[in-house]
């Protein structure tokens, strides 16, 4: 399950490491703000652990569940690209093997088939003014798009050097609040389409 691969110790120390820092993104942007994305890297004994979360307007350009086979199809896009961890980012060191991967899309996939026409099997005279409102209501609504990579390494310790690929393929993301942790050391880093790369230093 998303955000569950890195072990309690690991998520209880980044936690910790980054207080000071969701707090002031915390007051300047708010919780969840279009454009802005987080990206979490993690080590323990020879595993490494990516988690990015992003709001899917910045990916797919709604917020709401996919109405329309054109909006069915962006997110569908946007699943397959990001099952590809190297759209997102990559790393030359370390001798990694990726062993799970988990995209979760599901915020913006319509509901069940059977279970939505369930919930409107009393408004089938008003389809079409039923699935307009439901459209303006979703769309003020926040979701996110959540990703997470686990890989095996040989060398983890090795791993120092990451490029971000991930701006070039969605134009609305605007920034990339990069957290990291490892036994020996923890940093954090905003990333732009301009400088999409950091060092585990």
């Amino acid at each position: 399950m998303i955000r569950n691969t890195l072990t309690k110790a690991l998520v209880t120390s980044l936690a910790v490491a980054t207080t000071s820092i969701n707090t002031v993104n915390a007051a300047e942007q708010g919780a969840h703000v279009h454009g802005y994305a987080q990206l979490t890297v993690a080590m323990e004994n020879t595993e490494l652990h990516l988690e990015f979360s992003v709001p899917s307007e910045s990916v797919v350009g709604f917020e709401y569940k996919a109405t329309s086979e054109a909006e069915l199809i962006r997110v569908k896009a946007a699943q397959k690209l990001l099952s590809n961890p190297d759209k997102l980012a990559t790393f030359a060191e370390g001798n990694c093997q990726l062993i799970n991967s988990e995209i979760d899309v599901s915020a913006v996939l319509p509901e069940d088939k059977h279970a939505d026409e369930h919930g409107h099997n009393n408004h089938n005279n008003h389809k079409h003014e039923d699935e307009h409102h439901n459209e303006n209501k979703h769309s003020s609504t926040h979701s996110e798009i959540l990703v997470s990579y686990q890989f095996k390494c040989q060398n983890v310790s090795e791993v120092t050097n990451f490029d971000v690929h991930v701006f070039k393929y969605f134009e609305r993301l605007q920034q990339i609040q990069t957290r990291w942790i490892t036994d020996r050391k923890q940093g954090a880093k905003t990333l732009t389409a301009n400088e999409a790369s950091f060092q585990l230093k």
